[in-house]
């Protein structure tokens, strides 16, 4: 796997700035952060995404303007690495580029090179979510049905709701309409760190 080079010198506003389709994004501006002074020198971070098939094909990587916000910094296929120029303390996201689950958040250290295995999770976190609408009982209940367990309810979701819910990957959930009992919805943990479900 081939890992691009970085650009030289950090961009000067607070925005990271534009990159080359051969090469990594320059560095993002720095405003300290994580407990580090600003005057620190920049650092190497590569993230390596492993080819395997309990994750996607490709993630999209994304630098946290003011450890918030993201901004999207480069594509990876699975099987390859990317190397970006960033400040200790500044932090970082991958996203599963079809799903947009959340893979890994990383924030860079003092160390000059580091490296970030972008790999399949085995704890996970699910964020059952219940729409709005008309259509539905005003709650419903998330119960979980792995193989060698009996059905456990972990929680209840009114509309307009979210419920999380710490997993195995592999586990599997089942939404159920309250007072119908009708099945609205299954679901199996990934091994993508965090998931959205609708």
């Amino acid at each position: 796997s081939s890992a691009p080079a970085a650009s030289s010198a950090p961009a000067a506003s607070s925005a990271p700035a534009a990159s080359s389709a051969s090469t990594a994004s320059s560095a993002p501006a720095h405003r300290g952060g994580g407990g580090f002074p600003a005057a620190r020198s920049l650092v190497n971070v590569t993230f390596a995404f492993a080819r395997t098939p309990l994750l996607g094909g490709s993630a999209e990587l994304f630098w946290l303007s003011d450890n918030a916000t993201e901004r999207w910094y480069a594509s990876l296929p699975a099987g390859l690495e990317v190397t970006e120029r960033t400040y200790p303390g500044q932090c970082w996201r991958a996203r599963d580029a079809t799903t947009g689950n959340h893979l890994l958040s990383y924030c860079a250290t003092l160390a000059p090179s580091q490296t970030v295995a972008i790999a399949p999770a085995g704890a996970v976190r699910l964020d059952f979510h219940f729409s709005p609408t008309a259509k539905l009982a005003p709650s419903a209940t998330v119960v979980e049905e792995s193989a060698g367990r009996a059905p456990t309810t972990v929680g209840t979701l009114r509309q307009g709701g979210t419920l999380s819910v710490q997993a195995s990957a592999g586990a599997r959930y089942r939404v159920v309409e309250g007072g119908s009992g009708k099945t609205i919805a299954r679901q199996t943990a990934s091994h993508e760190a965090e998931q959205h479900v609708d």
